[in-house]
């Protein structure tokens, strides 16, 4: 977050290693929530309360 604050309001600049950085930190970040999500059992009142809803 504080990168894009200072990139967005105080107009600082990134380099391409900032950026690839960035983009391996948000694929980690991606990858392991869906690990987590296929590892996890299915929980039956959840099911049922996103299906009310």
């Amino acid at each position: 977050m504080a990168t894009f604050i200072g990139f967005f309001f105080l107009h600082q600049t990134l380099t391409p290693l900032q950026i690839l950085g960035i983009a391996i930190v948000l694929i980690s970040v991606a990858l392991g929530q869906q690990s987590q999500q296929l590892r996890q059992p299915p929980n039956p009142l959840t099911a049922l309360f996103k299906s009310n809803l």
